[in-house]
Order: structure tokens, then C-alpha cells, then sequence
């Protein structure tokens, strides 16, 4: 954001841009530091254990559900259903794990 604002100055010294261009590219390069800033603070910020024993237990729920729900709507035969739930497990485990 630092790099952004050096450019927009220097298009400005240079009077490639206008006043009111360079204001608007000043308060969009502004409102870009307070984004960056804020998903920096969330980044930042711990998971609760709570949230994650949580997340964890209604991950299992879905996952053991997932193969019932599966067969029993009668789209998939007993094949599709085992990879439909493996595959989707494998997903969900390893966005569990980020």
C-alpha cells in the first residue's frame, strides 16, 4: 500500500494525474490499508478451543451422516456412495486441519 501511494505521488509530481484523481486514488489506497489491516487483526487473532472441539464434533456428525444420506436419496449406488464420502471426508479433514 506504502508502494501505491509513493506511485500515485509521483504521478502527481509528474501531473499525470489531477487533484481530485489523486485525492480519490489517496482515500481508495486508504480504505485498502484499513482491509489489509483488519484481516491482519483476524489473522492474527487465536481460535478459541471451544470453537474448534465444536467445529470438530459437528465435522464427524456430517461425515458419518453423509453416507446414509447418500444412499438412502437413491442417486447413487453403494460405489458412488464410498467415494462420494471418502472424497468429501478427505476434503473436510484437511480443511479441519487448517
Amino acid at each position: 500500500v506504502t508502494r501505491l501511494r509513493q506511485i500515485c505521488s509521483d504521478l502527481q509530481n509528474r501531473d499525470m494525474l489531477t487533484t481530485s484523481e489523486a485525492s480519490r486514488l489517496e482515500k481508495t489506497a486508504h480504505q485498502l490499508n484499513e482491509c489489509v489491516t483488519l484481516t491482519e487483526r483476524i489473522q492474527a487473532s487465536p481460535i478459541p478451543p471451544l470453537y474448534t472441539a465444536h467445529t470438530g464434533r459437528l465435522l464427524m456428525f456430517y461425515l458419518f451422516f453423509l453416507p446414509l444420506a447418500l444412499r438412502g436419496s437413491g442417486l447413487l449406488n453403494t460405489l458412488g456412495t464410498i467415494i462420494t464420502s471418502t472424497a468429501c471426508g478427505y476434503a473436510m479433514f484437511g480443511l479441519d486441519e487448517i
